[in-house]
């Protein structure tokens, strides 16, 4: 898990948004640009996609979780938010 937190700071230098690390069986890290209402997600198979025009609230209710993937799940990917795969 060290190496996806340094992971995730090299990559918010690459205009990627900058990522925590997070517990969770589908997710390695996510994060969250308030200015560009961006989420982005890197999940266990080393994708990594952004989630456009996502209220900030989402993403704390999904940060704060017990289970953030399932809430990622459920809500983020059923709301079929505009998304990129961007690795």
């Amino acid at each position: 898990m060290i190496f996806a937190g340094i992971q995730s700071i090299m990559n918010s230098r690459r205009g990627h948004v900058k990522r925590e690390p997070v517990w969770s069986s589908h997710l390695v890290s996510a994060g969250y640009d308030r200015d560009k209402r961006t989420l982005e997600a890197e999940f266990r198979n080393n994708e990594i996609y952004q989630y456009y025009n996502v209220p900030e609230y989402i993403y704390q209710e999904m940060m704060n979780s017990s289970s953030r993937g399932i809430y990622f799940h459920k809500v983020v990917i059923k709301a079929e938010y505009r998304n990129k795969r961007i690795r």
